[in-house]
């Protein structure tokens, strides 16, 4: 009565063992209700006895409820710590003070747990990283505190891989006799920020102008190069200015048929414009524009490679004029390379000649317009011209 009902059984039957074998009394965990119906856990211990001529048991029982609710919690603990360690992607284990793996929640591909367990863990590092490992376990014994370390070891296809790990206390009455140990694979990262490092060195010390733009015309990032070339900050830049507003108004149209290429699905495009400087004045540019693509493969941003052409322009307009010089000219002008053979000449030398260009380009040298009796001292002066590269006069006759 004393007994939730569903024990009675359990009971019964221990009664009937003891009937059977009064020596048979076994110390049981038995649950008992109280006056108020609370259900309690307590601990029996029977002996045998014989009481007033019969055959007794002696029984005593210890309310053991609160031990027994902290062992439920215990397990329950250690059960979600086991299956939060067995989900972990990285490695994780227990150490001592001398760094062996007391407990592990995974090994590498091709080591196994018995290879493994009670094993320092430095003789799965390379050479270069123990002492650093050392130094990070020893301080959290000797402080109680958290470390962090980064070392490189084996990985599960037996490739170096580097790895972050974080040594932790683990609490107990008596001082700290544990540490527990989580290592995270971040090679990949790591060969991402190296990438991101490289791309940004480039960036900062490239001698052509780089930007990134958003989507909307906003500068996001400029590089030295870029401010150099406008005569704005980089703050001023990316906190005031879209593109549109260094464009020469005339050149709005072609900046935004890049845009449009871009977005319909070219990967670059090139074209020219002129920027309108802080100052006002203008500067023309080439530019070299991309996409760049979000992780869903959508456009993002936009980013461009910008070179000042005004050098570039200005040698195109003083070619133009002495092209126009060239072609134009009453005096005859002819180019030949060192063997003799025509590159060029203007319509003087046509008229002179009697030849037109595309029957002496590349097809006559000099000497097949000239008399024998020339080509002596015509080689002496071509001679003297590489010797000098300087220029001189001479006479001769032309067939």
């Amino acid at each position: 009565e004393i007994r939730p009902p569903e024990d009675v059984p359990k009971l019964l039957a221990a009664l009937r063992a003891h009937a059977k074998d009064p020596s048979h009394c076994d110390d049981m965990i038995w649950r008992h209700r109280t006056k108020r119906g609370v259900v309690v856990e307590v601990r029996l211990e029977a002996a045998p006895i014989d009481f007033e001529g019969r055959s007794a048991m002696m029984v005593s029982a210890l309310d053991i409820t609160p031990e027994r609710q902290r062992e439920r919690q215990l397990l329950e603990s250690e059960a979600k710590w086991r299956a939060i360690a067995a989900g972990v992607p990285g490695f994780v284990a227990i150490l001592d003070r001398e760094g062996r793996m007391l407990w592990v929640n995974r090994v590498a591909r091709g080591l196994t747990a018995e290879r493994v367990l009670n094993k320092p863990v430095y003789d799965f590092m390379l050479p270069q990283y123990r002492a650093v490992a050392r130094k990070a376990i020893a301080r959290v014994f000797r402080t109680g505190r958290t470390a962090d370390y980064r070392a490189e070891g084996a990985g599960d296809e037996g490739q170096t891989r580097h790895y972050e790990t974080r040594l932790a206390v683990i609490p107990s009455p008596d001082g700290v006799k544990r540490v527990i140990a989580v290592s995270v694979d971040v090679t990949e990262s790591r060969r991402l920020e190296e990438s991101r490092d490289r791309l940004e060195a480039i960036f900062r010390n490239s001698r052509d102008a780089m930007d990134y733009v958003a989507l909307d015309g906003t500068f996001l990032a400029v590089n030295p190069a870029f401010e150099r070339l406008t005569g704005y900050s980089a703050d001023e830049l990316t906190r005031k200015k879209k593109f549109r507003d260094l464009t020469a108004p005339e050149h709005l149209g072609v900046s935004r048929r890049a845009v449009d290429q871009l977005l319909k699905g070219r990967d670059w495009v090139e074209f020219e414009k002129d920027y309108v400087r802080k100052d006002g004045t203008r500067v023309p540019v080439h530019l070299t524009t991309f996409v760049i693509k979000g992780a869903e493969g959508r456009p993002k941003a936009f980013g461009a490679v910008v070179r000042d052409i005004s050098e570039s322009r200005r040698m195109q307009r003083i070619q133009e004029r002495y092209e126009a010089i060239f072609l134009h000219s009453s005096d005859a002008i002819g180019y030949v390379k060192l063997d003799g053979t025509f590159v060029s000449l203007n319509r003087a030398f046509e008229r002179l000649i009697g030849y037109e260009a595309g029957e002496v380009v590349n097809k006559l040298r000099f000497q097949d317009l000239t008399p024998p009796e020339f080509h002596a001292n015509d080689e002496r002066v071509m001679r003297q011209l590489l010797r000098t590269r300087g220029s001189t006069e001479f006479e001769k006759e032309f067939v």
